[in-house]
Parts: C-alpha cells; sequence; structure tokens
C-alpha cells in the first residue's frame, strides 16, 4: 500500500550539512547499496543524490589509497590496476 502525504502548507527548502552529505556519500560508496535505496531512506530525490557526487567528485582533490598486504592472495587477485607513484605538491 502507497503512503499518501498531505501538505497543507509551504514547504521550506531543507538544508543538508557538509556532514550529512559526506556520511551520505560514504554509504553510496558501499558496494551493495543503490541510490535509490538511500534516496527513499533519506526521502530525497535520486537526482540530488547524484548531483552531490557528481560535485563531490569535481571538488574533491583527495584521492583515496586502500593498502594492501601483497602476501594475501584475495587482495592481491583483486589488484589488476598496474602500480601508481603519487607525488605530494
Amino acid at each position: 500500500m502507497k503512503r499518501t502525504t498531505i501538505i497543507t502548507e509551504a514547504l521550506r527548502r531543507r538544508r543538508f550539512s557538509d556532514e550529512l552529505k559526506a556520511s551520505i556519500l560514504a554509504e553510496m560508496a558501499q558496494p551493495d547499496t543503490t541510490v535509490a535505496e538511500l534516496a527513499r531512506r533519506y526521502e530525497i530525490s535520486q537526482a540530488l543524490l547524484n548531483n552531490w557526487r557528481r560535485d563531490a567528485a569535481k571538488q574533491s582533490s583527495f584521492v583515496r589509497i586502500v593498502p594492501f598486504a601483497a602476501h594475501s592472495p584475495q587482495l592481491t587477485a583483486q589488484r589488476s590496476l598496474p602500480v601508481a607513484r603519487i607525488c605530494s605538491p
């Protein structure tokens, strides 16, 4: 059964803190999480979540570095990218 909402007054535009956006974007990065699922959970449109993700990618100057143990067969098998040299300014 669908939930019906009756709006009796003009709604104000919601404002989201940078911390909340970051936590939602972190959830979006999880492998088993979909944008639709998060949109329903936080009552936010999927387009807005995708805009946040795109904006974060444009603004971010940080690179996520994931350390791995070379002796671990699971991680060695998953590693398909060449080794990169990272230089800081």
